[in-house]
């Protein structure tokens, strides 16, 4: 009995050292679990941020295309200037000395129109470049949003791991619990028992004096008889006492 007191008492140390493992799992389980949240929130106002750049983008490339339209109609504009320059240059030409004033402004608004015309030009060409960045940008932040869009995936998959990690602790504990409730009741009902069997022990010590008087006395006291069928009786009651506790050391 005292071998297996002390395999009982190993037993439950055992399991308090996996409580206290369960434990520490639940632990660093919840730190988990708020790193993830953390990162999903993250995750969400990336989603929001590039949203936002997105339509940002998109009005910018509007923008542009009505610039586009607008330098055309100038480009227009001046190319007609140019050529009403020209003709007001000719017909001053043709005035003489008397239209001479006439070709001077007539060449200045043809230096004006072909100024306008170069700047056309040029803002055309940076417009088409904001456009071709403006397009790289929006294919990047497709890109990135597809990883983001995946890297949110990933961490609700993972909330769901910890998630069930959580419930999986939970269980152990709860069945540890159990486990050592079980192991508490073993130890009082060994204690019990070895109570009972430390009674049988003295009242066999008990018969053997009794037997002893029995033997010297040589022959019939009734008194030493009764004695004997007492201590019979309580031995006998003290063994089912024992049957009764063994039965439920057993379950």
């Amino acid at each position: 009995m005292e071998n297996l007191s002390q395999e009982i008492e190993l037993l439950s140390d055992r399991f308090k050292g996996v409580s206290d493992d369960t434990k520490d799992i639940k632990q660093l389980n919840s730190v988990g679990l708020q790193s993830v949240n953390l990162l999903q929130e993250k995750s969400l106002e990336t989603n929001a941020a590039l949203a936002q750049i997105y339509q940002t983008i998109e009005s910018l490339t509007n923008s542009t295309k009505n610039i586009e339209q607008l330098l055309e109609s100038v480009e227009g504009i001046a190319e007609q200037t140019n050529l009403l320059a020209l003709n007001a240059a000719i017909e001053a030409a043709r005035a003489g000395e008397s239209g001479r004033g006439f070709a001077v402004v007539a060449e200045e608004i043809r230096k004006l129109a072909e100024q306008s015309r170069v700047s056309t030009v040029e803002i055309g060409s940076l417009v088409h470049t904001i456009q071709n960045q403006s397009t790289l940008t929006i294919v990047s932040m497709q890109r990135v949003q597809a990883v983001s869009q995946e890297q949110n995936e990933a961490a609700l998959h993972t909330n769901d791991a910890f998630q069930n990690i959580t419930e999986a602790t939970e269980s152990i504990s709860s069945k540890i619990a159990m486990i050592q409730q079980g192991m508490t009741s073993i130890q009082n009902h060994r204690h019990e028992v070895l109570k009972v069997i430390e009674n049988i022990s003295a009242v066999t010590k008990e018969a053997a004096a009794s037997s002893e008087e029995i033997a010297a006395a040589a022959g019939g006291q009734v008194s030493i008889l009764e004695e004997m069928n007492e201590v019979t009786r309580k031995l006998d009651e003290i063994t089912q006492e024992l049957d009764v506790k063994l039965k439920k050391y057993k379950l």
